[in-house]
């Protein structure tokens, strides 16, 4: 739904604090439980639920402690967040699960596509906002350019795969989405790797097909259950009436 949307843009306003932590050499964020990667820039610094501990100095620097940044984490579904000085700008990865997620299973394969953007976007788009999906090693990809609002710009790339919903994206600081904020989202993009549980698709289509089951003939032979009952009560009716008209009609026995 809208909500859905709207309720990650602002989640990502409220956590889009500028930190000026210090730079780290390039390197490879891991997410082995999720069985991903992800190539980020060299000047973020990476911050995620395994490592906040030893963050703690930074984040007091700016009024925050180790304590309200785990809930953040833990309350809104970060993987990660990726905090750069230099760009002023927030790269982060979300994960949300519930039984629409897992119902759709991977966004590429589900027939109903349609259902599911609406569900996942929105019956329409807040203004400003631009939609572009694309396909990439079997996964299905909205990206949505969600404009600047208040001096904050954002931009997402969200799927659906394996049962759970990904988003990944950028949030900028810096009043505009300019060149810069545009390429780097895309390269990140395109560094992402993950891998597609074939028995999770499995499940899913199952699922999708139980349900169009239900909707698409459970009703029509439900329907044609009522009208066969109705046919056979209202023959039963007429082959009783038959019968009663031809004990009427038949002459009777003369008495002896």
């Amino acid at each position: 739904m809208k909500k859905r949307l709207m309720l990650i843009c602002s989640l990502l306003t409220a956590f889009s604090l500028l930190f000026a932590l210090p730079c780290q050499a390039a390197q490879e964020m891991v997410l082995s439980t999720e069985n991903m990667t992800l190539q980020i820039p060299g000047d973020f610094a990476i911050i995620h639920k395994e490592n906040v501990d030893a963050m703690k100095p930074q984040l007091e620097l700016y009024n925050t402690t180790v304590t309200e940044t785990s809930l953040k984490l833990q309350q809104e579904n970060y993987l990660f967040l990726g905090i750069s000085s230099t760009m002023r700008c927030t790269l982060f990865l979300t994960k949300q699960e519930d039984p629409l997620t897992q119902t759709i299973g991977d966004l590429i394969t589900y027939e109903e596509k349609e259902t599911a953007r609406r569900l996942l976007l929105g019956d329409t788009l807040p203004d400003g906002y631009t939609l572009r999906e694309l396909e990439r090693e079997g996964a299905l990809f909205y990206r949505v350019d969600c404009g600047v609002t208040d001096g904050v710009g954002r931009i997402l790339y969200i799927t659906v795969m394996n049962g759970v919903c990904y988003t990944l994206g950028v949030v900028d600081n810096n009043g505009n989405l300019s060149e810069n904020i545009n390429a780097l989202i895309d390269t990140v993009f395109n560094t992402w790797q993950y891998t597609i549980d074939a028995e999770t698709r499995k499940i899913a289509a199952f699922k999708g097909k139980l349900t169009t089951t239900a909707f698409g003939v459970g009703i029509p032979l439900g329907v044609f259950a009522f009208a066969f009952v109705v046919y056979l009560l209202i023959r039963d009716i007429k082959h009783r009436q038959i019968q009663s008209n031809r004990q009427k009609n038949s002459p009777k026995k003369p008495r002896r």
